[in-house]
């Protein structure tokens, strides 16, 4: 993993295939991000897959999925329509009876600039910041199993990027 690069991981009582179920769903943001307030499909078939998060601070990202790795996760990436986009990639690892599920960044932030100079800024602001944003969304699938409803807004706190 690059310096980059933000991921979190979290283990989870379902097996893998019931949890690419969901993360694989169209629309599943809404039920299970604290910061979506609209996961709309834009193209949901096959291999082909594109869809927009309008998060609660009213910013609309547009996700492009460039490998759908059936079973196992995808790659994509998002940002705003006509702006620069982050890189993401989303993996799932069968524990026979439990999963994992790994959501991997590698931000548009900072990217022009010299990696000398880039590199402080990116660990004492970007990169605890993507974390917690990681931890909220891998979570929040977490809680929606549990709990079997919509996650609260906001649910781990509010964040100053999608809040």
């Amino acid at each position: 993993m690059s310096v980059f690069q933000s991921s979190y991981s979290k283990e989870f009582n379902i097996n893998s295939e019931e949890l690419w179920s969901l993360i694989s769903q169209k629309n599943i943001l809404e039920l299970t991000h604290p910061y979506c307030e609209v996961n709309d499909d834009i193209l949901w078939e096959n291999q082909n897959h594109k869809d927009s998060i309008k998060y609660l601070n009213g910013n609309v990202y547009i996700r492009e999925f460039t490998e759908w790795l059936e079973g196992r996760g995808f790659k994509l990436w998002i940002g705003e329509v006509d702006g620069p986009k982050s890189f993401v990639e989303w993996n799932i690892d069968d524990l026979n009876s439990s999963s994992r599920l790994t959501i991997t960044v590698t931000p548009h932030l900072l990217r022009n600039w010299p990696k000398f100079l880039s590199y402080l800024p990116y660990l004492i602001y970007i990169k605890p910041k993507l974390t917690k944003y990681l931890y909220s969304v891998v979570n929040g699938f977490s809680w929606y199993i549990q709990n079997n409803k919509p996650i609260p807004k906001n649910f781990y706190g509010k964040h100053s990027w999608f809040s």
